[in-house]
């Protein structure tokens, strides 16, 4: 599980720098920096959704678990 959610983890923050660097450049007005770094945002979106998909099933997994060896205690 650590291992999962180190790599969740690491695509959120990657898809959130991309998103702020975005913000930045089109309030400092750069309209074309913007549009050229929206364009990396859409891989790191998919990635970061692909990855809280992962997260969320062996979460899932995690809690079936526990709950199955709670009956035998």
């Amino acid at each position: 599980m650590k291992v999962v959610t180190e790599s969740y983890v690491a695509a959120r923050e990657a898809y959130n720098a991309a998103r702020a660097a975005v913000r930045e450049a089109k309030e400092a007005g750069d309209d074309a920096k913007a549009e050229l770094l929206q364009a990396e945002v859409y891989p790191l979106r998919d990635r970061y959704r692909e990855e809280a998909e992962v997260f969320a099933a062996a979460r899932e997994r995690v809690k079936a678990f526990d709950r199955a060896t709670e009956t035998i205690d």
